[in-house]
């Protein structure tokens, strides 16, 4: 059978699927094979989905034939091909999804999901860290991301000698102390704050060569700070190493600068036996994603496609967005009933962790809820359901936090997996709204980390 006839054979799959179990059924890919006598190729799934056939929710889900059930892969919907109307979107939506095809152009392989991850990352924290197998595309994505929304990027190999921040910040030499050398960050940012019409990154490559804390605590501080003042968001001055003000003071600009609102800063982490652990204050800080996921049989198409310039502005005026909440108390009132139907879920983590000593503190639950009040706004749920949103957040937020031993966390991380794999009843006036499981992607990751403590004596989210 020929390429043509395996992608016919996988259409027709698709039609009898739709036709058995509706235009709003949910599958993994193999479950198209129960539609067809003909073999067809995992690697189609991109074929089809780039043809409207089918289109990944984001979700993770169990496979389908028996030779492979249980084990964990994407979850896929009817594609746009078989909707009566087309599915409501955003106009960030429909950016993510023309960039996504740009990258995927220039050779990235990244889906519509995982960009949309990326972008609420970025607006929910000033902190990203991409972590992970070397060679997935860590340092390329924020690259690939900056190049084609314009963004201006500051590159800084972090150096494992590192122990203080004079290489970032900068610093007065004790034997020309009227000079300040200006460090790398230091310059992006203040070119940042001179540039609030553009957004800002500023990639740490491979930021856990050296102790994270001996060069970024200051850093990591000032993030706490953060606020808004009148229609600015603000924080406390940069702690930089200034000579003391004389009557000129060149140095005043500097003395005022703060972490601007279209700044953010994004490091990639390589976790092997050259590299540092994150304590638990970079952990709190940050957003981790993890780059573990990779598909060996899936190729970018290498076609250029015209790309829709005039939707591309959107993601940048969205990231550069003064107006844009930075605590959970500017948006609560317009989303309480989200809010605590969130909150009350991650309770139940919490409760099951609590007795292996593992803790979830308000600053997690904003950074969660700001999250997913960023979803909703933007209108992302054709890209990502809400059961992913939250699934990737428990991933991203929850479970770096854990490690240890013991038969206490052994038990906690059991009763975690059971409860991410259940599915919920939900109030019909919120079921569109609300998560419901199950939450297949934090479930498989507590599963493997379970595996580690029961060979190893000791487990950590790193590495699993």
């Amino acid at each position: 059978m020929n390429e043509d006839q395996a992608y016919k054979a996988a259409c027709q799959a698709v039609e009898k699927l739709v036709e058995d179990l509706g235009t709003g059924a949910r599958f993994p890919f193999d479950q198209l094979r129960h539609y067809t006598d003909q073999d067809i190729p995992g690697t189609y799934w991109r074929l089809l989905s780039r043809n409207g056939d089918i289109e990944p929710t984001g979700n993770m889900t169990k496979t389908f034939t028996p030779e492979r059930r249980g084990t964990v892969t994407r979850e896929y919907r009817p594609g746009p091909r078989f909707q009566p109307e087309p599915r409501a979107s955003g106009a960030v939506s429909d950016a993510l999804k023309e960039l996504q095809k740009a990258m995927d152009a220039r050779g990235c392989i990244i889906t519509s999901a995982e960009l949309a991850n990326f972008y609420l990352a970025l607006m929910s924290s000033p902190i990203i860290i991409l972590a992970g197998l070397s060679g997935t595309g860590k340092s390329w994505i924020p690259r690939l991301f900056a190049e084609l929304t314009r963004a201006d990027l500051t590159a800084i190999s972090v150096q494992p000698q590192w122990s203080d921040n004079a290489e970032l910040f900068g610093y007065t030499p004790s034997l020309n102390p009227t000079t300040f050398i200006e460090g790398h960050f230091t310059r992006a940012l203040r070119s940042a704050a001179a540039t609030p019409d553009k957004s800002a990154i500023v990639l740490l490559d491979e930021m856990n060569l050296a102790v994270v804390e001996h060069y970024f605590s200051d850093f990591l501080s000032i993030v706490e700070t953060r606020r808004r003042d009148a229609q600015a968001i603000i924080t406390d001055a940069l702690p930089l190493d200034l000579p003391h003000p004389d009557a000129e003071d060149v140095y005043q600009e500097l003395r005022a600068l703060y972490l601007p609102s279209n700044a953010r800063v994004i490091g990639t982490a390589n976790m092997d036996e050259t590299t540092r652990a994150f304590s638990p204050k970079v952990i709190d800080r940050a957003f981790v994603i993890e780059f573990d996921d990779v598909d060996l049989t899936a190729f970018s198409s290498y076609t250029y496609e015209e790309i829709n310039e005039h939707l591309l502005p959107v993601l940048v005026n969205r990231l550069i967005d003064t107006e844009s909440p930075v605590s959970v108390r500017e948006v609560y009132e317009d989303s309480e009933l989200f809010f605590h139907g969130i909150a009350g879920l991650l309770e139940e983590i919490r409760q099951l962790l609590k007795p292996a000593g593992i803790s979830i503190g308000y600053r997690t639950r904003d950074a969660i809820l700001l999250y997913l009040w960023h979803w909703h706004n933007d209108s992302l749920a054709d890209i990502l359901t809400i059961d992913a949103a939250f699934d990737l957040c428990v991933l991203q937020k929850i479970l770096p936090k854990i490690t240890g031993t013991g038969e206490s966390l052994h038990q906690a991380l059991e009763q975690l997996r059971d409860w991410l794999q259940q599915s919920r009843r939900l109030n019909p006036d919120t079921s569109s709204m609300l998560p419901s499981g199950p939450f297949e992607r934090a479930a498989e990751k507590v599963d493997r980390m379970l595996q580690r403590l029961e060979v190893e004596g000791a487990t950590t989210y790193w590495g699993g």
